[in-house]
């Protein structure tokens, strides 16, 4: 589903995944589309786990990232005001 600037809504799309990873891609192109209906220009979740930070967060931007790449444990973390924070 592509939202466009006149229709700022979200639609999901039709579930057609048969693998785990063929679910966490659905799952991202989802946060994409929902992010592009509340106007986001960037990716803002990220729920495959992630062994680097990202070049140019932003505030508001959660990720999964491995022990050790955002703090000494694994999990969700939340960017804010420069700083990622365990959720």
């Amino acid at each position: 589903m592509t939202v466009t600037p006149e229709e700022q809504f979200y639609v999901p799309g039709p579930v057609e995944a048969k693998t785990v990873g063929e679910l966490q891609a659905y799952v991202v192109r989802e946060l994409e589309e929902i992010a592009a209906a509340m106007g986001v220009s960037r990716n803002v979740a990220q729920t495959v786990p992630q062994d680097a930070l990202p070049v140019n967060p932003s505030n508001g931007m959660h990720a999964y990232f491995n022990a050790g790449v955002a703090g000494p444990a694994a999990g969700f973390y939340g960017y804010e005001a420069g700083s990622w924070v365990k959720l």
